[in-house]
């Protein structure tokens, strides 16, 4: 037995940004193109873009630019805002795991006692 917790930040009514938009942004600052992040996630590369439009209106912010120049250099990174957010929400994401197991652990001290047993 172990916690699961799913967290949302919300813009506006029906814009949410958890953790499967937040390894799409990971994915392009770290592979430098949306198409390389969209198929790595096994997301069309048509749904990415269009998320990432949506997200952008609804939070009133670039989260990514691209990078003229047509060659191997050339793609897609996150912007300043768009990093500073992505690592404010995996700051904040972790603080609520941390609290989450916490609790978690006063709530049901018998469950890691018996997850520990059954592993040995």
């Amino acid at each position: 037995m172990r916690p699961k917790i799913c967290v949302w930040i919300t813009f506006g009514d029906d814009m949410k940004f958890g953790d499967g938009r937040a390894q799409l942004l990971q994915l392009i600052d770290e592979r430098g193109s949306l198409s390389k992040a969209a198929e790595e996630l096994e997301m069309s590369y048509r749904n990415a873009w269009g998320y990432l439009q949506d997200l952008e209106r609804a939070a009133g912010f670039q989260f990514v630019e691209r990078v003229p120049g047509g060659g191997p250099r050339s793609g897609m990174r996150l912007t300043a805002d768009g990093r500073r957010f992505l690592e404010r929400y995996r700051t904040f994401r972790a603080s609520l795991e941390g609290t989450m197991q916490r609790q978690f652990t006063r709530s049901f001290p018998r469950a890691r006692r018996s997850a520990t047993r059954k592993r040995t």
